[in-house]
């Protein structure tokens, strides 16, 4: 088995959002206060683990995954959601960031590169 996705972010069969590194010295901000609306999607993407034990890695990212266990909630509301982050988060200077609720860091472009995977899951079909 080869370990070249090892740090990586599954979001499919051979689909991977590359992890960058985050670098220590950088600054550290905090995610999570910007994303209370979507704690019930996360909630219901923990899946695999707990984050405490697994970090990202604990969240089933696939689309079939994603959209099978967060049928419960509303997809327009968490797409404008998601939305609404990603702008945010486009708006802040270059930085890592750092969620407790995901346990993880993450530095700016790979985190753009989730939201940017869920929100695409969640666009809504014209």
């Amino acid at each position: 088995m080869s370990n070249t996705h090892s740090n990586d972010i599954s979001i499919g069969p051979e689909r991977w959002i590359t992890v960058a590194n985050t670098t220590p010295s950088g600054a550290l901000f905090e995610l999570d206060p910007l994303m209370d609306a979507l704690l019930p999607m996360w909630q219901a993407l923990e899946t695999a683990c707990v984050a405490a034990c697994c970090g990202i890695d604990a969240f089933g990212l696939w689309p079939e995954d994603v959209l099978e266990h967060t049928a419960h909630l509303p997809k327009a509301e968490l797409h404008n959601q998601l939305s609404a982050l990603i702008n945010n988060i486009e708006q802040q200077p270059d930085a890592n960031y750092y969620s407790r609720i995901l346990n993880n860091c993450f530095n700016r472009a790979t985190l753009l590169q989730l939201l940017q995977h869920l929100q695409a899951i969640y666009q809504p079909q014209v």
